[in-house]
């Protein structure tokens, strides 16, 4: 019997260490799920290239802004491509904002692979070629989207934008991972933290968080925790019914571009 016991202990001990060993090696492919797929620049949109600071070529759309009115810099994020983002640019563009949807390296086409130091050279890059098309920091919104609000922090800290927009934030990758593998030590194997709890206080502009009280892929708790420690002006939209992906289908949205509208005032 206690030789039952010990192979018994001893398959789930060697079961443990191979799903923690294929969760760390494996990592980046659950974190980051691009789709190579190259979309068709959309009707009377613009497509740019530009170059990152480690020599990578990628690519945006870009709808200037009318005379007066900001441009929403969308970092989008983890799965994917551009053209499931055309719905959002659309909107934007509808309520007289300038778009700069651009693709991070490994998606849509782009050369690379993604990773916490490349995505804020990715982020970095695009800021500086809307400044090189005359358009100053002080015009331009930082919009993130899921992963891309990591980016968004990341980037506030180094320009002085006008606002940022986190729509389904997280408070760092690492607290989401160890949330959904409790039984695994995640804080001591993630490679790209985007701890955006640490850095949310060094942001000086209004900041504004949109979430759904329904997202099980990134709950609410976590908006709430950087709401908290994020200085004012700030602001927390929530959807009651919304989840992770279809925040544009609910009111929240309308409540996100009355107070975007505000911060114009």
């Amino acid at each position: 019997m206690k030789r039952f016991i010990l192979r018994v202990l001893g398959g789930a001990v060697s079961i443990y260490l191979f799903c923690l060993l294929v969760l760390f090696v494996f990592q980046r492919q659950l974190m980051y799920q691009p789709i190579a797929h190259t979309p068709q620049t959309p009707p009377g949109v613009e497509r740019v290239t530009f170059e990152t600071e480690d020599g990578l070529s990628l690519f945006g759309w870009h709808i200037p802004a009318p005379e007066g009115r900001p441009t929403l810099l969308f970092l989008h994020g983890n799965y994917g491509h551009l053209g499931m983002r055309v719905h959002k640019m659309n909107f934007w563009r509808d309520r007289g904002y300038g778009v700069f949807l651009f693709s991070w390296r490994g998606f849509s086409g782009n050369p690379g692979r993604p990773s916490e130091d490349g995505l804020y050279q990715d982020a970095d890059a695009a800021i500086q070629t809307l400044m090189a098309r005359g358009i100053a920091p002080r015009s331009i919104i930082l919009y993130g989207e899921s992963l891309g609000t990591g980016m968004a922090v990341e980037m506030a800290t180094r320009h002085d934008v006008k606002a940022i927009v986190l729509e389904a934030p997280y408070s760092s990758v690492t607290g989401v991972a160890q949330e959904r593998y409790p039984i695994f030590p995640v804080r001591a194997l993630v490679w790209d933290h985007y701890d955006s709890l640490s850095k949310i206080d060094d942001v000086e502009e209004p900041v504004i968080l949109m979430h759904g009280a329904l997202d099980r892929i990134i709950p609410l708790h976590h908006a709430q925790m950087l709401y908290d420690a994020a200085n004012e002006p700030k602001f927390l939209l929530i959807e009651n019914g919304g989840d992770h992906n279809h925040l544009y289908q609910t009111h929240v949205i309308d409540r996100l571009v009355q107070t975007m509208l505000s911060l114009e005032k």
